[in-house]
């Protein structure tokens, strides 16, 4: 693995590389899985993560991109039931708090939230955004690309894009989701936000009792990098808002 990477995960069939899926052909991925009955403890039962641990992301302005695959029946739904959600990316922080930025799936939907605040120290939000992005796309892989001002006040931003059909043609491009101005983060450690990739879940519903996705292509830089530097498909049509 990447040294700029480091583990969270508790069991050992939580992360794997894997052969069998990848974003082009020839590749490998990693695969994350988490069980309702892992017997891991309480306090860490709920995630199987790695996150970017690199000094190109300590900076107020990033920008990173990465694939996913979910399969239908590696990733049925949970219920639509505010604790059974489960994170598939999240930028977090050193300390313990609900994380300023990320997307989970609840239900029969995907979300993409962002939670800010202006006290110093305060480890739960202010004020929140949230965006629905519809139902969690299934059996191919898409493509994420964030462009994030991290701020506690209103000169933060977040541009976020996702790979789908072209409504017409059929044609797979990067569209704008998301085209957002104000707060972004919280009043601490704000620049030592990173994200994560993989899931985080404390609850399960009665009629899911494992999740398995896939992640490939994980890249990232600085305010400064193109676009097109960071997303997998480099020849991709880009749609924007």
């Amino acid at each position: 693995m990447n040294p700029n990477f480091k583990q969270e995960v508790y069991e050992d069939y939580g992360f794997g590389v894997s052969s069998i899926r990848s974003r082009f052909p020839g590749g490998k991925s990693g695969r994350f899985e988490m069980r309702a009955d892992s017997t891991v403890t309480v306090g860490n039962k709920g995630r199987s993560e790695i996150k970017i641990n690199d000094t190109d992301l300590l900076f107020t302005k990033r920008k990173f991109a990465y694939s996913i695959y979910m399969g239908s029946s590696d990733f049925p739904n949970d219920l639509d039931v505010s604790d059974y959600y489960c994170y598939c990316m999240q930028e977090h922080g050193w300390d313990t708090r609900t994380p300023p930025r990320g997307i989970f799936i609840k239900g029969p939907k995907m979300y993409y939230k962002i939670n800010y605040g202006a006290t110093l120290g305060k480890t739960d939000p202010d004020g929140s955004e949230l965006f629905d992005l519809g139902a969690p796309p299934k059996d191919r892989w898409v493509d994420f690309y964030w462009d994030v001002n991290i701020s506690y006040n209103s000169d933060g931003w977040v541009n976020g894009f996702m790979s789908k059909p072209d409504p017409v043609t059929g044609v797979i491009k990067l569209y704008q989701i998301i085209k957002y101005s104000g707060p972004t983060g919280y009043n601490n450690s704000i620049m030592a936000d990173y994200p994560k990739f993989g899931k985080y879940k404390r609850r399960w519903g009665p009629n899911v009792d494992k999740l398995i996705i896939y992640y490939d292509e994980i890249c990232w830089g600085k305010g400064t990098a193109n676009i097109r530097d960071i997303i997998p498909d480099k020849d991709m049509a880009i749609v924007y808002l």
